[in-house]
């Protein structure tokens, strides 16, 4: 039997196993929450397996890993914040801009929570990044839109309408040793409409800290 195909039903009966994790968990606080977020790190876990065994042959491969931590920007995103492991995983497709100037294509993927007010939501997210660099300076510009998951809806006494929403972000990374990058972004969370009704919005300063392979 080929290597590719052993390679990828091994990667598909372990991601079933780690699936299976969401439904043992001993822990009882917020047990819809904690549902969720098992679900989506499951999920996190099985794409990087994926990668890891198929995505070489189609020129994908990990660019960085690591974890953020957000704070709402005044107004009514204020109480927010948010909490996330991340992974970025290189896309086969780039565009030569001129001038130096070089726009790579990434997929980003993370799992975590978003809270306010005490109440905590399982946050799960998908999406593309296209990453703009100048020759080999260690500061580029991010940008991207992810779909992502909540595991409900309401915080206290805020709606924001649906369980999928879009987080829609620019920033800037800073390379700043080998195999290190900081990197900052402003984070715009919202239903883009689905539910017009309960759409207010949730604007972030996220902070990140990441291992580049």
């Amino acid at each position: 039997m080929p290597d590719g195909l052993n390679r990828t039903r091994a990667t598909f009966s372990a991601c079933q196993k780690t699936r299976s994790l969401t439904h043992s968990s001993a822990m009882d606080l917020r047990p819809r929450t904690w549902f969720w977020l098992r679900f989506a790190e499951a999920g996190l876990i099985c794409l990087w397996m994926s990668v890891a065994t198929i995505g070489e042959a189609e020129g994908i491969s990990f660019e960085s890993a690591g974890a953020r931590f957000g704070l709402g920007v005044s107004g009514k995103s204020k109480d927010f914040y948010e909490t996330e492991a991340f992974t970025d995983i290189n896309l086969p497709w780039s565009w030569d801009l001129g001038r130096n100037l070089r726009l790579a294509s990434r997929l980003e993927a993370a799992v975590g929570w978003l809270g306010a007010h005490g109440a905590d939501v399982a946050v799960g997210e998908a999406g593309p990044l296209l990453v703009l660099r100048y020759k080999q300076f260690p500061v580029t510009l991010a940008a991207g839109s992810n779909a992502t998951g909540l595991s409900r809806t309401k915080f206290d006494n805020k709606d924001i309408g649906t369980q999928f929403q879009f987080s829609t972000y620019i920033g800037l990374n800073w390379d700043f040793v080998a195999h290190m990058r900081l990197g900052y972004r402003y984070e715009h969370i919202s239903n883009a409409g689905l539910d017009s009704a309960h759409n207010p919005g949730i604007n972030l300063h996220m902070f990140g800290l990441s291992y580049l392979f």
